[in-house]
């Protein structure tokens, strides 16, 4: 029965409404942690080397751009994020990292266009939505209307 509904459900949804999940990168996930912790400049050599070992591989590029953002850096933040996008426009870490740059820059026209995208990619919900959503709650703005 369950089996049967579960194969109802997906036959009647819409293909783009489904956003696979990125295999877990351990490498990856520990430079995202240890830049959240603080230690920004310190992954910077190791993104740089993954980025050359994985030839710019969106995922590396996305990282490096929050890495700059975490440094303050908002240019080569920026930098980073692009190339990441020009790679994969729908990558969603990439939307969701630039959008918090944006607001952070008090641009906020522009983090709602990136929200809108993003919700686009996800149009079912994902972690980066929700963390670009709660950006937009912390600063009091929403990420819908103007």
């Amino acid at each position: 029965m369950h089996r049967v509904l579960l194969v109802c459900l997906l036959a009647a949804a819409p293909a783009a409404a489904f956003q696979p999940q990125p295999a877990p990168d351990p490498a990856l996930d520990r430079l995202r942690a240890q830049i959240e912790a603080g230690g920004a400049a310190a992954a910077l050599p190791e993104l740089e080397r993954l980025r050359v070992a994985r030839q710019d591989h969106v995922d590396v590029l996305s990282l490096l751009g929050f890495a700059y953002r975490h440094l303050g850096d908002a240019e080569t933040s920026r930098v980073w994020y692009d190339r990441a996008l020009a790679r994969d426009p729908r990558h969603a870490g990439a939307l969701e990292y630039l959008g918090e740059l944006e607001l952070t820059l008090d641009r906020v026209p522009a983090a709602r266009a990136l929200f809108a995208r993003l919700a686009a990619v996800c149009p079912m919900g994902c972690e980066a939505l929700d963390d670009l959503r709660a950006a937009f709650a912390d600063t009091g703005v929403s990420p819908t209307s103007p």
